[in-house]
């Protein structure tokens, strides 16, 4: 069971948060890989050296806690809530404050507290970079984040189905519209590759060019249909010891690398500056 503690209602500023990079890694669509990807990127960054951060955003289908079971769970400590901690990297998600094992259906005020509780009042220390696991499609959430927090770019996941790239196309397009520019675009499953075979691919043939068209993105990646990176993801373990590297890892660790430089050359962003208004 993942340990939690009471959804606390902190009151004051916390320190501001000493995050280098702000990484959000999102799809518009469920069931690509997402939070996979996400926890693949953060632990290839793990393995670097560098100060890693996961939030788990998804608060409707929340799975950070499985991916990253904690060492040393949150605390509350002097107004101020400690994310759990997981072989070095720091995550949180709801399902830490009790939500593991039951249904809730959260209205949107009470997803709004809990996103600015971990905008406002979460102590991350200091990180060279926090990757936030955006749930499917485009909602409160995304605006909360995006209107609190200035992320350095935004990370794709699709699959390379024409069903998954219209979801993914709509959720470009609400990131460029507030001002984050998109970084990579990760074709997950794309292929698999057997040994003494050639690369085959799941899905056919589909044309991702609109994608990479529509969002500018100056990294597109391919990665394989991997099992074994999956199982050992899913068990919480860490595919990136070198006696159990796989391909997906292989992959993975090259555009963690490649991400990581191309947001190091990056301006410093800024928070989108408008409020969206409704009219009649």
């Amino acid at each position: 069971m993942v340990p939690f503690m009471p959804l606390p209602i902190v009151t004051g500023a916390a320190q501001a948060p000493k995050i280098k990079k702000l990484v959000a890694v999102a799809a518009g669509k469920g069931g690509v890989g997402k939070s996979t990807v996400c926890a693949g990127l953060a632990r290839a960054g793990a393995v670097r050296g560098l100060k890693v951060g996961v939030l788990d955003a998804d608060v409707y289908g929340p799975s950070v806690p499985i991916l990253f079971p904690a060492d040393v769970p949150p605390k509350l400590e002097q107004g101020k809530i400690s994310p759990a901690v997981s072989a070095g990297i720091k995550v949180l998600s709801v399902t830490h404050f009790g939500f593991a094992e039951t249904a809730t259906a959260f209205r949107a005020p009470v997803v709004n507290m809990f996103l600015q509780q971990c905008i406002h009042q979460v102590d991350w220390g200091e990180l060279d970079v926090l990757f936030v696991d955006f749930p499917p499609g485009v909602g409160d959430v995304h605006l909360c984040l995006l209107q609190e927090w200035a992320f350095s770019g935004v990370v794709l996941v699709t699959l390379p189905n024409r069903i998954s790239l219209s979801d993914v196309e709509k959720a470009c397009l609400s990131f460029l519209d507030m001002g984050v520019p998109v970084c990579c675009v990760l074709e997950n499953m794309a292929f698999t590759s057997h040994e003494g075979e050639g690369n085959a691919s799941l899905f056919g043939s589909v044309a991702i060019k609109p994608l990479l068209e529509l969002s500018k993105a100056p990294l597109n990646k391919k990665l394989p249909f991997d099992p074994k990176f999956t199982a050992l993801i899913d068990q919480g373990d860490n595919p990136y010891m070198q006696s159990r590297l796989t391909p997906m890892a292989a992959h993975l660790q090259t555009v963690e690398k490649e991400l990581f430089d191309l947001l190091d050359a990056a301006p410093v962003p800024d928070v989108y500056p408008m409020l969206l208004e409704w009219k009649l």
